[in-house]
């Protein structure tokens, strides 16, 4: 090869094996003189490492991954592998220098990673059997003991629960706990019938036992946080479904239910079938149950012969043998001990409600 060159040194870069040529002149004589360079490889070396970020309390390895030359890391070690565990940033390197000395280098950075900050409380006691234990949210994965993967664990046996979460850059944390149950009273929940009927403006005691507070809650933004509850006057409006929230020492809740309808109007019709007016507090008038219902309602009283002896609008349920017709004694006077018939007018289109009723001294 010429590089026709007149210089007495040259400096050459050749990639391949090459034979360079010098021609020395002397007056008119020369000579030839010729050289070949063979070009060697530089060692095929590359840098491999397990992982680029490590956990408090780990280590990693670092491979330079070739044959046929000898390795020298910046840290001095000689192998192809080193183990490092640096609590830095830190850059690692290495050469690669074969027999014909020719090298290849490479680095890499290893970064010290944080460990997830994670822990459970040392024991957990969770209100019923089949529920949900919780890790937390925030981990990049979790590992029970039960082989679960999964933020959450549902718990039916008491007994002890571990569990590792990892971070973004896969350090670790795991903490255990102790998983029991709370326990309930056995005659614990509502206390009597739980399917009552009732006519309207009836009244209902509201009973629950077995706690140690109470919550209830109903129709109508009903709320009470007494165990025994008495409703008077309830209406459409407060029926429906009384739920009672009964709650243990440790602030676990069971729920118990009481429903409430009203009957037909019907099925409330309740009068007084003897009168016995002597302040007795005991049938000393005629009473009807419903007359909260007929606000325009009529009632007419009759003796055995058909005769008017009462007769008045919006009756009071104070009828007690007195006369306001004059038919057989004055107005204002007492009728006599006999059985007298009556016709209860609703005043609304319905049917009237007629019966006996049975005056005695």
């Amino acid at each position: 090869m010429h590089d026709n060159s007149n210089a007495t040194t040259v400096i050459v870069s050749p990639t391949q094996t090459t034979v360079y040529t010098v021609v020395g002149f002397v007056g008119i004589c020369n000579d030839t003189a010729s050289v070949t360079i063979d070009v060697a490889d530089s060692p095929d070396y590359t840098l491999v490492a397990s992982d680029t970020i490590i956990c408090p309390g780990t280590s990693i390895n670092l491979t330079a991954q070739g044959t046929g030359a000898n390795v020298l890391w910046n840290t001095g070690e000689t192998s192809n592998t080193i183990t490092v565990s640096p609590g830095l940033i830190t850059t690692y390197s290495f050469t690669a220098t074969n027999a014909q000395g020719c090298s290849t280098s490479a680095s890499i950075q290893v970064y010290p990673g944080q460990s997830p900050v994670f822990s459970l409380n040392d024991s957990i006691k969770l209100c019923f059997v089949g529920a949900d234990i919780h890790a937390g949210n925030g981990y990049s994965s979790y590992l029970w003991n039960t082989g679960a993967q999964t933020e959450s664990i549902t718990v039916n046996t008491a007994g002890y629960y571990s569990v590792i979460v990892a971070n973004s850059q896969g350090c670790t944390a795991s903490d255990s706990t102790y998983v029991s149950f709370s326990i309930f009273n056995a005659d614990a929940g509502a206390i009597g019938e739980q399917n009552i009927e009732l006519c309207s403006y009836g009244t209902v005691l509201l009973q629950a036992q077995g706690g140690t507070s109470y919550e209830w809650h109903g129709p109508n933004n009903y709320y009470s946080d007494d165990a025994q509850n008495e409703l008077v006057g309830i209406t459409a409006i407060n029926a429906g479904e009384y739920i009672v929230s009964i709650y243990n020492e440790d602030n676990c809740a069971i729920n118990d239910t009481v429903v409430v309808t009203i009957a037909p109007d019907k099925d409330c019709v309740e009068v007084t079938e003897l009168v016995t007016p002597n302040n007795d507090g005991k049938n000393d008038a005629l009473t009807f149950s419903f007359l909260s219902m007929y606000p325009n309602h009529k009632l007419s009283i009759y003796n055995r012969w058909g005769s008017l002896v009462y007769e008045t609008m919006n009756y009071q349920n104070n009828w007690s043998g007195m006369a306001n017709t004059g038919a057989l004694v004055g107005k204002g006077e007492l009728l006599p001990a006999a059985t007298y018939f009556y016709i209860f007018d609703p005043g609304n289109g319905e049917k009237p409600i007629r019966g006996f009723v049975e005056l005695q001294y």
